[in-house]
């Protein structure tokens, strides 16, 4: 059976506090079969790829994500700490990412599965529709010691499920919209950094530029950066010493501010050029300097989808789906986190070919790099009791077995 090398034992050992001995050694199984599969993310897909295709008690695999107690949510504040201390340098501010994204499930057993504009096939002039499940990801907006300077990627740190209406109306809930599990995000989010003492900025598109969400941010010291609309309304803040003798509800707004499209042609509006150097190609352009980092975070949707196998699992209890599509995401930031102990000692280089000219490291030169450690660590001639030749093709045939799983 193929294990993990030492040096991403290291790495991995900090997550060890969120489970149970028996249990932990599950999760260490299915982590290396996550990163290795060259197929679908399915938990007999993931048994196959570590030499665990006869194991006879296989159902307690399928257990770690139904039914054994484990918090995602403390496994996250972990990724937070790691990936802190290991991209982003003393004092500097953390620059995190929000977005949702579809995942394409069908099935019955599916309660939360609901129908969703797909955001890839629509446009401006076609609707698509598409089922599947929702999830909002908050990532961290950080630079990589492979990357060159002015370039981020989004390191996925929490993922969480955000049922559809018809959920919440089936199930006789009152209905939890998308800027609410927002809210809870961003407190999550202010718990785990206030020991850090560092600035905190979350950057969104228009879908949280809500004033519930900017107030929220404001009173947990983050600052909050989301694209608006030009004809957006906007307000001051709702006045703190409001007359308690008052009649009637307290306003949840104060005084109307000017539109940003009236302040543009307003003749008495002063402005000050600004420029920002952290743009594509590192050439300077005038835009918001933490914004155009969340751009990565389309980019991670994407590579986990081509790389890492989401929407490809098969779970059906509500629990499993639960743990696994976050579980999924969470692995593009491991493998970042293995991939710079790898960066350490060599630096992880382009796959480059005659014909192909690639300039920068993409995340699947970061996998390959982490795949190649692990098979290349691995140790075949480990039996005294046999002939060499017999050893040798004992241990090698998991990676013979993943080598024919992947062409076939």
């Amino acid at each position: 059976m193929l294990q993990l090398p030492s040096g991403f034992q290291d790495t991995i050992s900090n997550f060890s506090i969120a489970f149970r001995k028996d249990v932990w050694g599950k999760a260490q199984i299915l982590l290396l079969g996550s990163i290795i599969c060259p197929g679908s993310r399915t938990v007999c897909n993931v048994l196959r790829s570590v030499g665990l295709r006869w194991e006879k008690n296989f159902p307690k695999y399928h257990r770690f994500l139904s039914q054994d107690k484990w918090s995602g949510k403390k496994l996250s504040e972990v990724l937070l700490n790691l990936l802190v201390s290991a991209f982003i340098k003393e004092g500097e501010a953390l620059v995190f990412g929000i977005d949702d994204t579809i995942e394409r499930r069908w099935g019955g057993k599916i309660k939360k599965r609901a129908i969703y504009r797909d955001p890839v096939r629509s446009s401006k002039s076609h609707f698509v529709k598409c089922s599947g499940l929702r999830w909002l990801s908050i990532m961290l907006l950080s630079p990589l010691p492979w990357l060159e300077k002015g370039i981020y990627w989004a390191l996925p740190v929490l993922t969480v499920l955000c049922p559809s209406k018809r959920y919440y109306s089936k199930e006789g809930k009152s209905v939890k919209k998308l800027t609410t599990w927002a809210v809870q995000i961003i407190s999550w989010l202010s718990r785990r950094c206030s020991a850090m003492n560092r600035p905190v900025f979350l950057t969104g598109d228009g879908s949280f530029a809500t004033l519930e969400l900017f107030i929220h941010a404001q009173i947990h010291k983050i600052g909050m950066i989301a694209r608006m609309k030009m004809n957006a309304r906007l307000y001051h803040l709702p006045p703190e010493n409001y007359p308690k003798n008052k009649r009637g509800p307290r306003p949840p707004v104060g005084e109307r501010i000017q539109s940003m499209s009236e302040r543009l042609i307003d003749k008495n509006t002063e402005w000050q050029s600004v420029t920002f150097s952290e743009w594509y190609g590192n050439r300077d352009k005038d835009i918001v300097r933490f914004f155009v980092r969340r751009w990565r975070v389309e980019v991670t949707f994407a590579e986990v989808r081509r790389h890492l196998g989401v929407e490809t699992q098969r779970q059906w209890s509500d629990l499993a789906i639960d743990r696994t599509t976050p579980c999924l995401m969470a692995l593009f930031s491991v493998v970042c986190l293995f991939g710079k102990n790898l960066n350490d000692f060599q630096k992880i280089m382009p796959n480059r070919a005659a014909w192909y000219k690639k300039k920068g490291v993409t995340f699947s030169d970061v996998l390959a790099a982490v795949r190649l450690e692990i098979f290349q660590t691995q140790k075949l001639l480990t039996s005294s009791k046999k002939d060499l030749i017999h050893s040798y093709s004992e241990n090698i045939k998991p990676l013979w077995e993943l080598l024919t799983q992947a062409v076939a």
